[in-house]
């Protein structure tokens, strides 16, 4: 699996879009078996929280499957 750094943009359900520290963005679809809940997520929106996420790439690389969310 990979990590990626950013600060969480954007919360809507079980996505979630991030600023990466490379500058990009990434959608990323949060797992079912993560253990972050979206009310959680919500507050790293609201606070534009830096987080740690540990991923698979998805389909084709429109998207990323975040396995673990951390606030750091």
């Amino acid at each position: 699996m990979k990590t990626a750094e950013g600060t969480v943009l954007l919360v809507q359900e079980s996505r979630m879009k991030v600023q990466l520290d490379s500058g990009a963005s990434q959608l990323f679809i949060i797992s079912h078996k993560s253990p972050a809940e979206p009310q959680e997520l919500q507050h790293l929106q609201k606070a534009q929280a830096k987080v740690r996420i540990t991923y698979e790439e998805g389909d084709r690389g429109m998207y990323a499957v975040a396995r673990r969310i951390m606030e750091i």
